[in-house]
């Protein structure tokens, strides 16, 4: 598998979606809701997973009327019920997002914050933010995630595709820039190079250029550090060269 192959299968991308919120509801059957969440320290577990069930409704209200402009949260009808029923929650509201993007053109012009502006856009993006968020999820029952190897090198692509359009909400991406030093991340199946240049940062899958410092792990480790679930010194995670530029890339890429 080459990290790209999956990026514009808009069923591709339906299908994991639909996988990964069963999942997740399977896993959150017996939580404990007042659980705190490690990798987001300001929820429990209730708050997660009322989170993510917003925002799949969200997205799947936007995506039903191909939105052209971002539709305020507040404007979306939804009711969160006691947590006991959150599982059931989770599940039927991704079942209604997954139709609608299913019912969607995949090419269609539409709002996004990111870098695709068609409803392929939330295909792929509602997949990794389920993702990362089942990660949560996990963690906090005290369970390893392992997210499935081609969801995790193409939510890294997704990330970094994504990650310079993240400024209106994350001003200190604006940070990522310099005189042209290199990262490399790296794990089974695929490799990132990130240049930091004057007018920002670039990123491609070059293998053999130079670079000041190297991140290697599994797939899954890879993407939970690119979104802070795994930090520097994490068993998980290697990292040889200078951590000084590791450091700047970590402190100013956090989505």
């Amino acid at each position: 598998m080459t990290a790209t192959c999956h990026q514009a299968d808009h069923k591709w991308y339906c299908d994991r979606l639909g996988t990964e919120i069963e999942a997740l509801a399977g896993t959150i059957a017996s939580a404990d809701w007042n659980a705190k969440v490690p990798t987001c320290p300001d929820w429990t577990m209730a708050d997660l997973i009322e989170h993510l069930g917003g925002v799949h409704r969200w997205a799947g209200a936007m995506v039903a009327e191909i939105a052209q402009e971002r539709l305020a949260r507040e404007k979306i009808n939804w009711k969160v019920p006691p947590p006991p029923e959150l599982p059931e929650w989770i599940r039927s509201g991704g079942k209604e997002l997954v139709a609608n993007l299913r019912n969607a053109d995949a090419d269609a012009a539409m709002w996004s914050w990111g870098s695709d502006k068609h409803v392929r856009f939330w295909s792929r993006r509602q997949l990794h933010e389920t993702a990362v968020h089942h990660a949560d999820a996990l963690f906090t029952l005290g369970r390893e995630p392992s997210i499935d190897p081609a969801v995790a090198i193409d939510g890294i692509d997704e990330f970094l595709d994504n990650l310079k359009h993240a400024v209106y909400f994350r001003p200190n991406v604006k940070e990522l820039r310099g005189d042209n030093e290199a990262l490399r991340f790296r794990c089974e199946g695929a490799t990132w190079l990130v240049s930091l240049v004057p007018e920002g940062f670039t990123w491609n899958h070059d293998e053999d250029a130079p670079a000041g410092a190297t991140v290697h792990a599994a797939p899954s480790d890879l993407l939970l550090f690119f979104y802070g679930r795994r930090e520097p010194g994490d068993p998980h995670i290697t990292i040889d060269g200078d951590r000084g530029l590791l450091d700047r890339w970590v402190e100013n890429s956090e989505l």
